[in-house]
């Protein structure tokens, strides 16, 4: 259906969508118009499709201009009719409530519209504007600063013609130019030394407009002293904002469009929950995606949710055939291949629930014990930790080849840890500490006479 709408209006489904977030984002409201119609050729041949209540069925949306609207109500507050007056041609359109879908955010209770979360920035947006034109206007007068002129002395007074033929040679001199006069005329500048600082005033101002907007000012290139963990913190709350807005558009679009379309089509979601489908957003935090995803994977493997309830979690439907599944493809058939040449055996699996990969996200594990959730990288240096481990464990060594990797690596650490963290800072000198340290360790390993598997678990430990 939404393919023939397309087709019919000339309006892309993925525009549409688009124009329905901008609107509701700016103004907080969006008014969507329904075109009916029954010709078979705006209709999906393969498909039987009816109006409801004795109408057309729809054959294309189409979204209107919010701010040319007003609304007719009764006593009631309930909406009766919308009139839009179309501005060039001053023309007035009506539309009956039932042919426009409302899309509203943040409605106060008796209002007909949203309250955009914008209009409170607007005076703070004016003052910062206000002051920058003062600050222009400021650097304009101590470029061209004022100058007292004075003609004369207290014993004899300049006259007229002297004042009016110094006034004359002032205003006709260039702006780069100079000027010379006798011990008559005496110029001073007039509080050219006096200049206010107007930065701690701007940057309050903007603040103001960042706080109201609720887009941390990283994302404006204002780093000042935020460091990453500070940055991921101001985002995650404006993440939450394009969250609600998102969730509050699914609502109306699914209740007002999605569910008639299926009417029409003759599903009854209402008898047969089943036949229901929504329109979703997919998820604008990657991270945070991942790690609900990791932790409902983590709840699964550790019996704390059903396979289907993962499944949920994830946003995919259960699972029907398990031909194709990584178990069985890869796992049970290498499992097989060992238990046909395999003839002996020195252990068991392990009792512990859950994987390997899943367990170390949610409880870090390391020399020092298990961590009872994950550690939050906070700076630059954490991260490079991090990829130093990562790097390690990846690593599968042998007695023969480790002094080489002990030399290749030395020189792609401190590479890295360039790349990573600024060589004039602490954290740099503290990383080649570190490397140091654990270079000095690696090479007392390669000295020691240890079995292979020992090597690579005393490496992973360092």
């Amino acid at each position: 259906r939404f393919q023939y709408m397309a087709e019919a209006t000339g309006i892309p489904f993925e525009v549409f969508l688009m124009e329905i977030a901008e609107d509701v984002v700016k103004f907080s409201n969006c008014l969507v118009a329904k075109v009916r119609g029954n010709d078979p050729l705006l209709l999906p041949p393969n498909a039987t499709v009816t109006g409801i209540n004795d109408q057309d069925p729809i054959v294309g949306y189409f979204p209107l201009n919010v701010t040319q609207f007003n609304v007719k109500r009764d006593e009631n507050g309930t909406v009766e009719e919308w009139q839009q007056e179309v501005e060039s041609s001053g023309d007035t359109v009506e539309f009956s409530a039932e042919e426009i879908i409302h899309f509203y955010y943040k409605r106060e209770k008796g209002n007909a519209f949203g309250t955009p979360f914008l209009v409170p920035v607007l005076d703070d947006v004016r003052a910062l504007r206000q002051a920058e034109e003062n600050v222009l206007k400021m650097m304009y007068r101590n470029i061209y600063p004022f100058f007292h002129v004075q003609v004369g002395t207290d014993d004899l007074p300049g006259t007229d013609t002297e004042i009016s033929a110094v006034e004359e040679v002032i205003n006709d001199m260039e702006v780069d130019g100079g000027l010379v006069t006798t011990n008559r005329v005496t110029i001073n500048p007039v509080a050219s030394n006096q200049v206010i600082d107007a930065s701690p005033y701007l940057a309050y101002l903007e603040e103001r407009v960042f706080s109201g907007m609720g887009v941390p000012a990283v994302l404006f290139g204002r780093g000042n002293t935020a460091n990453r963990s500070t940055s991921e913190s101001m985002a995650s709350e404006m993440s939450d904002r394009i969250n609600a807005i998102q969730h509050n558009i699914e609502v109306f679009f699914n209740n007002y469009i999605v569910k008639e379309l299926l009417l029409e089509g003759g599903y009854d979601y209402i008898v047969n929950p089943q036949h229901l489908v929504e329109f979703k957003f997919n998820d604008s935090d990657y991270d945070t995606k991942i790690k609900k995803e990791t932790h409902a994977i983590y709840q699964y493997e550790h019996n704390a949710i059903t396979e289907d309830e993962m499944r949920n979690e994830l946003g995919r439907d259960p699972i029907t055939d398990r031909a194709l599944m990584y178990q069985t493809l890869i796992t049970q058939a290498n499992a097989a291949q060992a238990a046909s040449v395999k003839t002996t055996g020195t252990g068991g699996a392990s009792s512990s629930a859950g994987t390997k990969e899943t367990n170390n996200k949610q409880k870090p594990t390391n020399q020092s014990g298990t961590k009872t959730s994950p550690k939050k990288q906070t700076n630059e240096y954490s991260e490079f930790l991090g990829l130093v481990r990562d790097r390690m464990e990846g690593k599968c060594l042998s007695s023969s080849d480790i002094e080489k990797f002990i030399q290749d690596e030395q020189q792609e650490l401190t590479l890295l840890l360039g790349m990573l963290v600024p060589k004039d800072s602490d954290d740099y000198k503290e990383g080649l500490s570190q490397i140091s340290k654990m270079i000095d360790r690696l090479e007392a390993l390669a000295d020691e006479t240890l079995e292979e598997s020992e090597l690579v678990k005393c490496i992973e430990t360092q």
